[in-house]
């Protein structure tokens, strides 16, 4: 709302609109993220991120050997019939278990420029890049 006061014009906004105005109001998220569903996929990745670095550690799959390193995840049986190095796919574990971890964070602030952005962002990039790292290391 313009006004004029004394011959000069002032503009007048109120605190929400001049929120709405730079962005702090900004929702990343159409809908209300679960936690429970984050903290499920932390407890499933970190799970299969420690059978992975079990075996790892045991048949010494960070290295080429002409041995057979076995998985200890039912999902993943059969990444283990090609090469043995499984260090690609043991990191892309841990990053999934770190991305959930952020939207947890992020699910909590939800709006604004600062702390909620830079959740947001993080939490996006380590949920979609690590599954793009695992197939990879397929063809490693």
């Amino acid at each position: 709302m313009q006004e004029i006061i004394g011959g000069t014009f002032h503009l007048s906004l109120s605190l929400n609109q001049l929120s709405r105005a730079h962005g702090l109001l900004y929702r990343y998220y159409a809908y209300d993220p679960s936690k429970a569903l984050a903290g499920a996929a932390i407890g499933l990745f970190g799970v299969a991120f420690f059978g992975h670095l079990f075996w790892q550690i045991r048949t010494k799959a960070w290295c080429e050997s002409s041995r057979l390193a076995p998985c200890g995840v039912v999902l993943t049986t059969l990444y283990s019939l090609g090469e043995p190095d499984m260090t690609p796919f043991t990191i892309a574990m841990l990053g999934e278990c770190v991305g959930y971890g952020i939207r947890i964070l992020s699910a909590e602030h939800p709006t604004g420029r600062g702390a909620g952005l830079t959740f947001y962002i993080i939490q996006e990039l380590f949920i979609i890049l690590c599954p793009a790292l695992m197939a990879a290391s397929h063809y490693m």
